[in-house]
């Protein structure tokens, strides 16, 4: 009977392996602008027919990131699209020695800068990345930057697809190591290392506790590979998160900060510092990341507070989804203008990164919609109303810190501090939570001087608006199809304020984080009301207007 069963799966592994050769030539033979259609035919014909065990982990990977209440026609159609990035990147990967010179027109490269003072130096350089995107052809854009890429592999279950594949991926410049044994493979690496190459790691992939550390994930405690940060201090080289996405029907690889290795630095801390950046990569594009991977199996929950370990009350959550549509249907149809104090264009790419980004808490209706596609952090109370804000954050692309500076105030300091050391970026109320309004308080300045990230101040201003002029801030709401006015100020530092000033450096950059508020929020009232803002030459209705 088991000499039956090794017959059938050989068999069964030749007929895929011969599909997978079929698939593979007939997509080579097919013109590069008809292969975004083909891959959405794809992956639309994945997810009809793939389901079992790959369709149960990515409904429960989002159900331990977005919550147990996140409905079930938005988890069907989050996976609908991420089938569908899958297959792209996938058909698009096929073509890289295809391509020749004109990958380099397929991608755009961000963050280079990050990169090339150690390629100059011809020192080696430890990559991690995700599965996003063409991730696979990102490999090829590499080799154009000079680098020798090294990639680390199992096992597989079909060997002869995964020589197949391997034997394609080489012709793009990449080395394969085998995991196994384990001494042979880290020796292998750190040879690459010193030579200069470039091994690359993927983060998001599941693995033992006998090759991994516990670090913070979405809000768990999970299994991480140490590899990478062992490799980093042992060779001294440094570890440069990277993520490869669509974006504008091209690809973007984006380079971040590098984490440089100390001596007396944990593995664990250096493993989560690169996965806090990753972690805000994959909520800013959550449809291009690949679910079915079981990254959360042996997944621990960090504790919370009793009260919101329980779900929240169907009339709450038939609330909650209602008001996060009603509040999309209205951020679309705003007429938002982003610019900065000479009211020239501002483009959202230019936002620094990391970043506080600071403005008055009278404009929080506009402020998620605005930042919370960025990725952006927010500090949202631990009240009953703070969970459903919380949530509705969550649901536009950002991330909630419980807490606030009355309850688990250091706690929730912490933790802002270290997404903002990990790469990430922050908005907070300089005047919340209970003002004076228009007065900043001391948080801003200390989290800017402690982490070293500069405040960007913003102000917002919308012509047509409900105010509830009984609430402390005076908070107002923006009628739909109205105009908001956004100025961007330059990034206030340490740098920007005189030495030697009396009162300290964290009050007198208290005092310019305020002047730079309000100085701004009268600039962004001054041009909402210019009359030549409601001319019809503006591009339409919805999104945020640039260059």
């Amino acid at each position: 009977m088991a000499r039956k069963r090794s017959v059938l799966k050989s068999i069964g592994e030749e007929v895929v392996y011969s599909i997978v050769r079929v698939l593979f030539w007939a997509v080579r033979s097919v013109p590069l602008r008809v292969l975004p259609l083909l891959g959405a035919t794809l992956g639309v014909a994945a997810f009809c027919f793939i389901f079992g065990k790959p369709r149960r982990i990515a409904y429960k990977n989002m159900s331990i990131i977005f919550g147990p209440d996140m409905a079930w026609f938005a988890k069907r159609a989050l996976l609908f699209r991420s089938f569908i990035h899958a297959a792209q990147g996938i058909l698009t990967a096929c073509l890289a020695d295809r391509l020749g010179d004109r990958v380099e027109g397929l991608f755009r490269v961000r963050g280079e800068e990050h990169l090339r003072p150690f390629l100059e130096r011809g020192q080696g350089v430890v990559l991690s990345s995700i599965h996003m995107g063409a991730f696979m052809l990102t490999y090829k854009r590499l080799s154009k930057l000079g680098l020798e890429v090294y990639y680390t592999v199992r096992r597989p279950r079909n060997e002869k697809i995964a020589g197949f594949l391997m034997g394609f991926m080489s012709k793009s410049g990449v080395r394969f190591i085998q995991d196994k044994p384990k001494h042979r493979c880290a020796l292998e690496n750190l040879r690459a290392l010193k030579e200069g190459g470039a091994v690359v790691l993927m983060t998001d992939m599941k693995h033992s506790p006998e090759d991994g550390v516990w670090t913070e994930f979405f809000g768990h405690k999970v299994l991480s590979f140490s590899g990478g940060a062992v490799l980093a201090k042992r060779a001294g080289v440094p570890i440069v998160p990277m993520v490869t996405y669509e974006e504008g029907g091209a690809y973007t690889i984006e380079f971040f900060p590098p984490i440089l290795p100390e001596a007396d630095q944990e593995p664990s801390e250096l493993v989560q510092a690169y996965s806090s950046v990753l972690e805000q990569e994959i909520r800013k594009r959550p449809e291009q990341w690949w679910w079915f991977h079981d990254r959360f199996r042996d997944a621990i929950p960090i504790e919370a507070p009793k009260a919101f370990q329980r779900s929240l009350p169907f009339s709450t959550r038939l609330f909650l989804y209602g008001g996060v549509s009603l509040y999309r249907l209205l951020y679309r149809s705003l007429r938002i203008r982003v610019v900065d104090e000479l009211g020239r264009p501002w483009d959202l790419n230019g936002l620094p990164r990391p970043a506080i980004y600071a403005g008055w808490h009278s404009g929080q209706a506009v402020i998620p919609g605005f930042l919370g596609g960025l990725g952006t952090s927010f500090l949202v109370s631990k009240s009953k109303d703070g969970e459903v804000f919380a949530r509705v954050i969550k649901a536009l692309g950002g991330k909630a810190v419980r807490g606030s500076f009355r309850r688990d105030g250091a706690r929730a300091l912490a933790e802002l501090i270290r997404l903002l050391k990990a790469g990430g970026s922050t908005a907070l109320s300089p005047d919340a939570p209970r003002g004076p309004r228009c007065v900043a308080k001391e948080g801003v300045a200390y989290m800017s001087l402690k982490t070293g990230a500069p405040v960007v101040p913003f102000g917002i201003y919308a012509q047509t608006k409900v105010v509830f002029k009984s609430s402390w801030d005076q908070t107002w709401i923006p009628l739909p199809f109205s105009t908001v006015m956004i100025v961007v100020g330059r990034p206030i530092d340490k740098d920007s304020v005189p030495s030697g000033m009396p009162e300290g450096l964290r009050e007198s950059l208290r005092a310019r984080i305020e002047a730079e508020l309000n100085a701004l929020q009268a600039r962004a009232q001054e041009l909402a009301s210019h009359q030549r803002l409601f001319s019809k030459s503006w591009r339409g209705i919805g999104g945020v207007e640039g260059p």
